[in-house]
């Protein structure tokens, strides 16, 4: 049986001197596949902008937008409801052999890289390769994300949103995004297609219906052993109702919350500033230490549920990187030329605005996030509008 989840997820920045300009990309708007169905979502600034959609190279929505006002304040508020399904079993009909061909390296070869997140480690190597021996693929995908809950502890303040995968285990502690990408690091080494998932995770399986909790965002693994499924190594379960998919990529640097460029002017003239979400992840603890209505970190997701209903799958994705899309670099220069020839035309550009690129990291007086979510169901009263959590949804449609 699924469950309907509300999310209201808002960060906030704050800084010393007005802001001139301002470039942001957010990526807040959950996946929409066949275990998860987004009802409505939309996502809003103050100060209020005009914003753009695109779907990245990774097939995550993402939501430009730029501001061109003095502003000490910026808040982006997601709002989002979303139907999960019940746990996916492992996909079990890939053996060593079929992994190890040509077929599957060429077609998920980005998902079977090493990156500055998941570094290559010879004692990890070694760990990989007795956690594999005996076992399917599948399992010992499981195997390797229960050796990283077995070795590594849960202590949230200890590592940033900066820290590898080898520095975590060096520390023998992590928070959720160290977990995935040191599991991602063991199920790479065996040469199992392996992703990194961001999204948000309801913390009680006791939550009312309509109950609103506080919890956090959150990370987690998808592995390919015959066809895509997730396991959650922070709190050693499955991929269920209670999780919400938002991004997808090979490590946290393709799934960031939210990222810009900003123009201040100060008494010594302009100076120009990449801004990164929060300074860290702030990741769910285990289901066990969370308590409702608790608040950790930066970022939080507050949750309630509603009824239970049967869930429909719908066709989704194919399970493979939407290779179709356009990077990132090479989307940058074709929004340049697009903005270029507009410019020359007199017409408005298309797209997102393009942003220098020799900008340095800045130092944001204050950051901030909370995110709510509540579960709400009856498909009937969808349908012709109900009231959730103080606003109105009537006959909405995923976007």
């Amino acid at each position: 049986m699924g469950w309907r989840i509300r999310v209201v997820h808002t960060t906030g920045y704050s800084y010393e001197t007005p802001v001139r300009e301002s470039y942001n990309e957010a990526r807040l708007t959950p996946r929409s596949d066949n275990r998860q169905n987004v009802i409505v979502s939309r996502v809003e600034t103050t100060p209020a902008t005009r914003s753009h959609r695109y779907t990245d190279y990774w097939g995550t929505t993402v939501t430009a937008f730029d501001l061109h006002a003095p502003h000490t304040e910026l808040a982006v508020t997601a709002t989002s409801v979303v139907e999960t399904a019940d746990a996916l079993a492992p996909a079990r009909s890939a053996t060593w052999e079929e992994l190890a061909g040509s077929e599957v390296r060429d077609r998920y070869t980005e998902m079977l890289e090493f990156t500055d997140y998941v570094e290559r480690n010879r004692d990890l190597g070694r760990v990989a390769k007795a956690l594999k021996r005996g076992k399917d693929p599948a399992d010992a995908v499981l195997g390797a994300a229960r050796w990283v809950r077995e070795h590594l502890a849960y202590q949230p303040g200890t590592t940033g949103v900066h820290t590898a995968a080898v520095e975590a285990w060096e520390a023998r502690t992590g928070v959720c995004q160290d977990f995935a990408h040191l599991t991602l690091l063991l199920v790479r080494e065996m040469g199992i297609p392996a992703r990194y998932v961001s999204g948000y995770l309801l913390p009680s399986v006791a939550t009312e219906v309509r109950q609103t909790v506080r919890g956090e965002s959150h990370a987690w693994i998808e592995a390919w052993t015959g066809g895509w499924w997730g396991y959650d190594p922070t709190n050693d379960i499955e991929i269920a109702h209670r999780h919400v998919w938002v991004a997808v990529g090979r490590d946290y640097a393709d799934v960031p919350t939210a990222q810009g460029h900003l123009l201040q002017r100060g008494g010594g003239g302009a100076r120009r500033h990449r801004r990164h979400d929060p300074p860290r992840l702030s990741p769910s603890r285990p289901a066990q230490a969370l308590t409702r209505g608790s608040t950790l970190g930066n970022e939080s997701v507050t949750g309630s549920m509603g009824v239970r209903r049967p869930w429909r799958r719908r066709s989704g994705c194919s399970g493979r990187a939407p290779s179709t899309r356009l990077p990132p670099a090479r989307l940058a220069r074709y929004m340049a030329a697009s903005a270029s020839a507009s410019a020359a035309s007199g017409s408005p550009p298309s797209g997102i605005r393009t942003t220098p690129t020799d900008m340095v990291t800045p130092a944001p007086v204050s950051t901030g996030s909370s995110a709510t979510a509540r579960v709400a169901r009856t498909s009937a009263a969808w349908a012709t509008g109900s009231e959730v959590a103080g606003s109105t949804t009537t006959n909405s449609s995923p976007p």
